[in-house]
């Protein structure tokens, strides 16, 4: 055999050993992104599952005060050996007041579930383009709530002028800004002055609620978010500690967010964030 022949032969086998190298490595790194993507989906998953029994335990934890309640006043009826129509209207609207902050409850751990269930479904993909006017938004969610600001003796108003345009889902939108409206409303004292606003910035549509009432405790601001919290200084009224930490949540499903501004003694402002629309 010549050498010529020889040496395309020893060529043609390393060639080949090589092909066969560079196909067995190749193989072993897609094996390796595919090992690493599964690792971090069941990461995820066992985030997904911790997260889901710990709002078990405190939803549960939330309803058992209202349960008490009423089995106390239920039983307490019951004991009495002779019962006035009086008291017995009196139990009966105590153990309603009960059954309705229980149904306000329930609809907002439903409400908190929907929506972590939706940003669990739709984590990777791709979000639907939805432009949505955010100053009409604005006005719209004051307008339905001027008359419980009212009964408060509270001063609302919105300065929107300008359209400013989102990517975002209407529906959704409108339950976050609804929620920190009612939130403000909710837990600032009569007399307070409450005002939404819109404003652009070079990559996001801004909605403000700004309020001149107490403020929150800068120790207090990092936990607002978190569902089932009730500040410190909450008013008297019986919230639920679940409308900011769904404002919350809805936002990041849109791909925009919330933060809070407040010093104490000179009210908040809860800024809301979506992204433009293009």
């Amino acid at each position: 055999m010549s050498a010529n022949l020889l040496d395309a032969r020893r060529l043609w086998i390393r060639t080949g050993l090589r092909v066969r190298v560079l196909g067995l490595i190749e193989r072993f790194a897609a094996r390796w992104r595919e090992s690493l993507g599964t690792r971090a989906r069941l990461a995820h998953l066992e985030q997904v599952i911790v997260r889901q029994q710990r709002f078990v335990s405190d939803a549960a934890h939330e309803l058992r005060t209202p349960l008490t309640a009423q089995c106390v006043v239920g039983e307490s009826v019951l004991a009495r050996q002779a019962v006035t129509a009086a008291q017995l209207r009196e139990a009966i609207v105590s153990m309603l007041e009960e059954s309705k902050h229980m149904k306000r409850l329930v609809e907002g751990v439903l409400d908190l579930t929907r929506v972590s269930l939706a940003n669990t479904i739709e984590q990777g993909a791709s979000r639907r383009t939805v432009a949505l006017e955010v100053s009409g938004l604005a006005r719209d969610c004051v307008e339905l709530l001027r008359a419980l600001a009212e009964e408060k003796r509270q001063s609302i108003e919105v300065n929107a002028t300008a359209a400013v345009w989102a990517d975002a889902d209407r529906t959704m939108a409108r339950q976050a800004l609804l929620n920190v409206i009612h939130n403000a409303i909710e837990h600032c004292p009569e007399g307070t002055y409450i005002q939404v606003y819109t404003l652009r910035s070079a990559k996001e549509a801004l909605i403000g609620v700004r309020d001149n009432g107490p403020g929150i405790a800068a120790c207090e601001q990092r936990d607002v978010f978190e569902r089932f919290y009730r500040g410190a200084g909450a008013s008297g009224q019986r919230g639920l500690g679940l409308g900011l930490s769904i404002a919350k949540a809805v936002l990041c499903s849109q791909g925009g967010g919330i933060e809070l501004i407040s010093t104490p003694g000179q009210g908040c402002c809860f800024l809301l964030t979506l992204p433009l629309a293009e």
